[in-house]
This record gives structure tokens, sequence and C-alpha cells, in this order.
């Protein structure tokens, strides 16, 4: 049996994320969404609304929530391909991890939908997008909803060489503890292309 530790409180300090960017702060929401595209996921999240940089406490505290129950989701389940994607741009680049999911977050949506569009459409409520499922209109509405924020989504404008693409590629899909829980199944070549599409 594995051991276990389980903190008897849990403090929100809402006040230590004002520094954070809002690539940070996307980390929130991309976590939670993962998870709910996770295969084994059983849970259907009720449509609620998202406040990102905003500057408000009120926003603070509801990005911290929802990174908690984030967290919690991590127990049972996992994340998926968006994390997966996202980690070679860390390891190789140096990208701020937030930066790297809010990148490859509106190009995994899209890949997902056609395997989870009631989720999808969940997701997209609830940012406010509509609830249009289509891979098109789901990598339209969610990749804008990052470029308002300010979000840079062009691999090429974060130093990433075009070469390298390949090589990360072949990295990201060996990352099977998280691919494997992903609701359509990705190959190598679909995360190549999901990175060119970034490019």
């Amino acid at each position: 049996m594995i051991p276990t530790v389980t903190p008897d409180l849990r403090l929100l300090a809402d006040d230590l994320t004002g520094a954070l960017d809002t690539a940070a702060e996307l980390t929130a929401l991309c976590g939670p969404v993962r998870v709910l595209w996770d295969s084994a996921a059983t849970v259907t999240p009720q449509p609620g609304s998202v406040a990102l940089a905003s500057g408000t406490r009120e926003a603070r505290a509801g990005l911290s929530l929802a990174s908690l129950y984030g967290g919690f989701c991590l127990g049972p389940l996992n994340t998926t391909a968006g994390h997966t994607a996202a980690y070679p741009l860390g390891t190789r680049h140096h990208t701020a991890h937030g930066h790297a999911c809010a990148l490859v977050f509106a190009h995994t949506l899209a890949f997902n939908t056609s395997a989870v569009p009631e989720r999808t459409a969940l997701t997209l409520q609830a940012l406010g997008l509509g609830t249009e499922a289509g891979d098109r209109s789901a990598l339209k509405a969610a990749h804008g909803f990052c470029t308002g924020l300010g979000i840079e989504m062009r691999l090429s404008r974060l130093g990433v060489p075009e070469a390298d693409l390949p090589a990360m590629a072949e990295e990201a899909h060996a990352i099977r503890r998280l691919l494997d829980n992903n609701p359509r199944d990705i190959s190598r070549e679909q995360i190549l292309a999901i990175y060119r599409a970034a490019y």
C-alpha cells in the first residue's frame, strides 16, 4: 500500500496570485478541462463563468478555487494530450508551463472534439463561447479566447526553432501515462501537426 498524506486544512491565498501573468492563470482552467477529457472521467461539471486577467480579488479567488478543484481531480484521474504536448515546450525551450498549456489548449480541444463533443460544448459554454462543438469552431473560439487575453499563441514568436518540432512530437508521444487517458488516440504525426498549426 502506498502511504498518502492528506492535509487537515487547505488555504487558498488569492492575494499571492496577484503577480501571475494571464498565461499562468490559464493553467487553472486548462488542468480541469483536460481532466474532463480523461477517458475515465464520469463526472460532468456544471458550466460556470471564467474571469481571467480582470485583476480583481474576486477573480483571483475564483482562479485559486479552480486550481484547487483541478488539483482534486488529479487524484483519481489525470491530464491528457494537452499537457503532454506542453511539456517539451518547457523542457526544451523553457516556456513557462502555463503559457505552454495555453498555447496548445485550443489545438488539443479541437482534436478531442469528435470524441467528446458534449464535454467540448460544456467547456466552450463555461468560457462564454457558445456551445457549437465542431473541431474548427472549437479551435477558433478557444484560440480567440486566449489571444483575447493577450497570450502569445505562436511557437515561432517564442523562439522555438521549426526544426525542433519533430523531436518535440516524439518526446510528447512517449509520455504514455497521460496520452493513454486521452479520449482519442493521438499519434506522433498528429502531435506534430498540432505543433505545426501553432507555429
